[in-house]
């Protein structure tokens, strides 16, 4: 889970935001 952030800066945008509010943790597995 430290590369994909790289290959998709989009969903490691999202990431960042689910990971604070987890409201819907289905693509954070971490």
């Amino acid at each position: 889970g430290l590369v994909p952030w790289r290959e998709r800066p989009e969903h490691f945008r999202k990431n960042c935001i689910a990971r604070i509010p987890p409201i819907e943790p289905v693509e954070a597995p971490e």
